[in-house]
């Protein structure tokens, strides 16, 4: 009995039942982790929950003041991008992804570097002094929020034709345009400053370097330092929980439209060249590169200029080079896995559409501690025969592709959105199967969002420390992991030379990831 490709059209409770069942697959570690608190007693979760929350919100609100200046900034450059040529656009566009792709514990040490070279010197006056503490994080926060903004506002930007965009010239100008279009993306483009937000709630990194006591930092050292997992996972749990909050008023905000975070096709964009706005777009973009890239690029890079250390740069990268890939290429393979499977449910449907991103945006959101301490805690509980699984490589690789699944889940669906029906119906004619119709016609097509989410994961999860910190086997470090733990001691050259290392295999595969992104948009 052959699959009909209509399969692919049909809506039906199977989609609702698969796509809570990849939800359900996605969640399943948080379990045991539930299971440990009940163990806490009533009064040691008051107490906690005291000393804990006022952390917490502490972490949160430099996150969101940096998310809320990454909003603003991000919608206006997202909307330039959208509706007017400029020069050097696609080159802005990669420059400004470089700091979401790169360990931020390493901007964090670009933005101590600029500080201490000239921050200290005139305390109150030089901007550099913010490079500190809870500004600095709310800064990097800015750095990493800001691109993933105007991303979201080009796309959904990208679904307004050229007759609605003249329709708002003549009734407002150039003025009116940018207003309306505002209004009409800041759902998504609230979304993915809530998820950038949510990236920095979940790296320890920047707030060791930075001297910023954080929620996650805390969350780390209830575990490694005391050893108290049932801690640890209340701690995590209560941040979780005040980040789903968040994120359930953002689902409030965004009304009936989760879906527009789904990348849409934007084919035929309509761009133009606009006397005053397109010579305003590239300011506004130079300006931007200028302070969010490459001046915490100049604070990390300007130490390596020093005589480096060949044998101690090379010890380094041979003995965590293997592990960073392993980590990485494991976490994208199961992200793009459980990513296909979650757009296949997904389909076509609006209801599946906005159900789906709804789920991808709690499951993002989560903290990435708060899956690690989960698989930990099954790992205790499992038999000796499942190490394989639990205490190895392979913990590391389930736990960051189940928190990135949402990102080639997005992709995916949004080339199965765009998929003419035409299509499915002409091969049903001729009596083509579902599994011939997506070797031959879907298949190849389907190569090239899977493909780019392969490397958008693998470089997110290169670039992860906190969870490769809870669960790499002892002696299994990754880069980015290395250079965390002799950051403190380490000298100033040594930290900067590993991560111009860092950048150069960062640009390479976001490179790469160009190259097959645009081929795809042809």
């Amino acid at each position: 009995m052959k699959l009909s490709v209509l399969l692919l059209e049909r809506s039906g409770a199977w989609r609702s039942i698969g796509l809570a069942a990849v939800s359900t697959t996605a969640l399943l570690p948080v379990l045991p982790l539930l299971a440990g608190i009940f163990h806490v007693p009533a009064r040691e979760i008051y107490t906690q929950a005291a000393d804990f929350l006022p952390l917490a919100a502490k972490s949160i609100a430099s996150s969101s003041a940096g998310a809320i200046i990454a909003l603003a900034l991000g919608l206006a450059a997202g909307i330039l991008h959208s509706f007017y040529l400029f020069r050097g656009a696609a080159l802005f566009r990669f420059i400004f992804l470089i700091p979401v792709m790169m360990p931020p514990l390493l901007w964090a040490s670009g933005l101590k570097n600029l500080h201490t070279m000239f921050g200290s010197h005139v305390p109150g006056i030089s901007v550099f002094y913010l490079f500190q503490g809870e500004t600095g994080m709310a800064f990097i926060t800015l750095m990493i929020t800001f691109p993933i903004v105007m991303l979201a506002t080009m796309s959904a930007c990208s679904v307004v034709s050229n007759g609605q965009r003249d329709a708002a010239r003549l009734s407002g100008g150039e003025a009116g345009l940018f207003r309306l279009s505002a209004l009409f993306a800041m759902p998504a483009a609230g979304v993915a400053a809530f998820l950038g937000a949510c990236l920095m709630l979940s790296c320890p990194g920047p707030g060791l370097a930075l001297g910023a006591k954080t929620a996650v930092s805390e969350i780390l050292v209830s575990f490694s330092a005391f050893y108290n997992q049932n801690l640890a996972a209340l701690q995590c749990v209560l941040l979780s929980g005040a980040i789903l909050l968040i994120a359930a008023l953002i689902m409030k905000f965004t009304g009936k439209r989760p879906a527009e975070i789904l990348a849409v096709n934007a084919s035929g964009t309509g761009l133009r060249f606009h006397p005053v706005m397109s010579p305003t777009a590239l300011a506004f973009n130079t300006c931007c590169a200028l302070m969010l890239v490459f001046l915490p690029l100049w604070g990390l890079l300007m130490p390596a200029l020093a005589a480096p250390d060949l044998n101690l740069i090379g010890q380094t990268l041979s003995r965590t080079l293997s592990n960073t890939i392993i980590y990485a290429a494991g976490a994208a393979a199961v992200a793009v896995m459980l990513g296909t499977l979650a757009a296949f449910f997904m389909g076509k449907s609006t209801l599946h559409r906005n159900a789906g991103a709804a789920v991808m945006l709690v499951v993002f959101s989560l903290p990435s501690a708060l899956t690690s301490l989960g698989v930990l805690a099954a790992g205790a509980q499992a038999p000796a025969w499942t190490d394989f699984l639990f205490r190895s490589q392979a913990a590391v690789c389930i736990a960051q592709g189940i928190r990135l699944f949402p990102i080639p889940a997005l992709l995916v669906s949004r080339f199965l959105g765009s998929m003419p029906a035409s299509w499915s119906w002409a091969a049903e004619i001729h009596g083509i199967s579902l599994l011939r119709f997506i070797k031959k016609i879907a298949g190849p097509m389907l190569l090239r969002p899977v493909v780019t989410g392969f490397v958008v994961v693998f470089l997110l999860a290169e670039a992860d420390v906190g969870t490769v910190l809870l669960l790499h086997p002892p002696g299994a470090q990754n880069l980015p992991l290395a250079i965390f733990t002799i950051m403190a001691n380490a000298p100033r050259a040594l930290i900067a030379q590993l991560g111009a290392t860092c950048l150069l295999l960062t640009l390479l595969l976001m490179w790469v990831a160009g190259i097959i992104w645009s081929r795809e948009n042809r």
